[in-house]
Parts: structure tokens; C-alpha cells; sequence
């Protein structure tokens, strides 16, 4: 008995560290031994904390603040046991680290999650959201699909797994995993770490907006840029109309598809299509504009892509001849020599498990 109190004491501890600091608390509510009533509204400077033990009926819910209520200096903590919902209003902190939260609603607020599960994270206008660990079901934002708008949501995530990301606020992704994402913002998705499933949508469509046209495609919003400097992207990635696609690193899977509209801008350098190397202006920058070719080279940070650019879906990689592909002249990432090398590997060898599928259909 004595054992298992200090492990859980130890525990608790170890949890209370990774929690962020935050301003002086007037009111701190510890469950258990504390009973939280079911649609409590927590008020300015009050923690609360709960740990393993605390068990929520379906239906019941926490509130930091509410809409006529301050959050300000509002936390409440998720050290262990089951929270059923929690609605963070601005000026107030969600902190998951253990247990179990069904769901997380941040409706202005701030969350941090490092650890623990949770079924659903809501950000709403102007949230944010951090996660470095932890597993979540699905993951929703909210932004705008027409323009840049300052009040959209924010994800920055750096480790941990999401099975779906549905987002339409701005997102940073360093490190982690996510099963599937669709991004219909206008503002932006920053990429460097981590991984991106299979079939990321880059925009979106609906169906039979028209009634004389009850199977057509019609693409919403506009605007939004992909911006990938590393880490991976799975196969069949579609970029719609008015998004944009920055490439200098990392890996994108086969069967790519840039639709009409949309647009790819490749950095890097030693650039070929079917092997002939292409001279760049002096301005570095050069339109693509061959199709069913293959174009390869080096991106920025060294690493070797290949795209074939076939003029029709269904090929493998797919690049709309109304699509625009551009190809940008970086300062060399190694020496002349060694990149030579590198493209010769290229070429002989494979490079990444996409140019192994590639060269054995070939």
C-alpha cells in the first residue's frame, strides 16, 4: 500500500511538472477529494486539477469562464481520470497530460496537450492549441476560406498522434503523426517534421452545388499555402484551385495531383526533365510548362524529387496543364561535386522508397 502511494505520489509530481506555469491562483480545486458539480463555471484565478479518480457522467461538463463570465488566470488541469467536456473560454488554459477528455472545446481559449487521450479538440475562433504528446481522435479548427484572417485558430503541433485533422485555421507541424488531414483554410500549413498520411486534401469540393449540374465539382474558398521544408507526406495529396504548394524539403509521396488552378513552386537546384538539365534565367525562376515529362532535381535541403508531370489523372503523379509549376534556383546546399554525386545516385540507385516504386514501373 505504502508503494503504490508513493508511485502515485510521485506520479502526480512528475504530471504537476509539465504543466505550465501560470499567474497566482486565488481559488485551486483538487478532484478528488473536491467534488466538481456537473455544468460548473470556474471564475477568474482558480486552477483546478484533476487527477486519477475523477470520473464524469456523459453530459456533464466544465466551463472556464463562459460567454458573460471572465476566464481570466483560469486553468484547469488533466493529471488523470475522465473528463467528459470542457469548454475553454478566452483567457482560460486547458492542460492534458493524462486521463481521458472526450471533449475539448476551446472557444478562444488556450490548450496544451503532452501526454494523455482525448476523443475531440474544437478550436474555435482565435484559439490554441499545442501538442507534443498524447493520442487524439480527430482534431477540428476554424478559420476563414477566403482570405487571411487573424482571428483564425492555431495548430502547433511537435509530437504525438492525430487520427483526423480537419483544418481550417492556420497549422505548424514539427514532429508527430497524423492518419489523415484536410486543410481548407486560406492562411497557411507549415511543415518541417512529422508525418502526413495518405490522400491529404489541400482545398475542397462539394457536389451538386448547382441543380443543372447534380454530379459537378465546385471548389470552395481560395487562397491557402502549403509549405513543406521536411518531414513526410503519404500518397495521392491533391491540391485544389488557388492553393499554393511550397516544396524545398522532405518527402512527398506518389500519385500527387495539382489540379486546374492550383500551383507548385519547387526550391531547390540541378534541375532536369527526362534527364536534360535546364538552364535557369537569371532571375532563377522558370515556368514548367511541359507535361508528360519527368521532372527531377535537387531541393534545398539536398535531397533528390522526382515528379512526373502526366497531363492526365489516373498515371500516378498528376499536374493539370492549367496548373502552375515553377522551379526556383537555390544556393547550392553542398558542393558541386557532391551534388553531382548525389544525382548520379539518383539516377542508379534508389533514393527514397517513391523513386523504387518509380524505377520498378518504369
Amino acid at each position: 500500500m505504502i508503494r503504490r502511494l508513493l508511485v502515485a505520489a510521485f506520479t502526480v509530481v512528475a504530471l504537476l511538472a509539465n504543466v505550465p506555469a501560470r499567474g497566482a491562483f486565488t481559488t485551486i480545486v483538487n478532484s478528488p477529494p473536491d467534488v466538481i458539480a456537473p455544468g460548473q463555471v470556474f471564475a477568474a484565478d482558480t486552477q483546478i486539477n484533476l487527477y486519477p479518480g475523477t470520473s464524469a457522467a456523459p453530459g456533464d461538463f466544465i466551463s472556464l469562464g463562459g460567454f458573460n463570465a471572465p476566464a481570466e488566470n483560469v486553468e484547469l488541469n488533466v493529471l488523470g481520470g475522465y473528463a467528459w467536456s470542457v469548454e475553454a473560454w478566452t483567457g482560460s488554459q486547458l492542460n492534458v497530460s493524462a486521463g481521458l477528455v472526450n471533449g475539448a472545446n476551446l472557444l478562444g481559449g488556450r490548450g496544451v496537450m503532452s501526454g494523455g487521450q482525448a476523443h475531440t479538440w474544437s478550436l474555435f475562433a482565435q484559439s490554441h492549441l499545442e501538442m507534443s504528446g498524447g493520442v487524439v481522435t480527430q482534431i477540428f479548427t476554424a478559420g476563414s476560406d477566403s482570405a487571411p484572417d487573424p482571428d483564425s485558430a492555431e495548430f502547433i503541433m511537435t509530437g504525438g498522434a492525430v487520427g483526423l485533422l480537419d483544418a481550417t485555421g492556420n497549422v505548424i507541424i514539427q514532429g508527430g503523426s497524423i492518419d489523415d488531414m484536410v486543410f481548407r483554410g486560406a492562411g497557411f500549413v507549415e511543415l518541417t517534421g512529422g508525418s502526413i498520411g495518405n490522400d491529404f486534401e489541400v482545398g475542397y469540393v462539394v457536389f451538386g452545388a448547382f441543380p443543372d449540374d447534380p454530379t459537378g465539382e465546385t471548389v470552395v474558398g481560395r487562397g491557402g499555402r502549403v509549405t513543406v521544408r521536411g518531414g513526410s507526406i503519404g500518397e495521392r495529396m491533391v491540391l485544389y484551385k488557388g492553393k499554393t504548394l511550397d516544396y524545398s524539403g522532405g518527402v512527398i509521396g506518389d500519385a500527387i495531383q495539382a489540379r486546374e488552378g492550383s500551383q507548385v513552386n519547387i526550391r531547390g537546384s540541378h534541375f532536369f526533365i527526362d534527364g536534360v538539365e535546364l538552364t535557369l534565367p537569371a532571375s532563377g525562376e522558370l515556368l514548367i510548362t511541359q507535361r508528360d515529362v519527368a521532372l527531377t532535381g535537387l531541393l534545398a535541403d539536398g535531397e533528390p524529387f522526382r515528379f512526373d508531370l502526366h497531363s492526365q489523372p489516373g498515371l500516378g503523379d498528376y499536374f493539370s496543364p492549367d496548373a502552375t509549376v515553377a522551379i526556383m534556383l537555390i544556393p547550392e546546399p553542398r558542393s558541386v561535386v557532391a551534388a553531382a554525386a548525389l544525382m548520379l545516385a539518383f539516377v542508379v540507385k534508389r533514393a527514397t522508397p517513391r523513386l523504387e516504386h518509380q524505377l520498378r514501373s518504369a
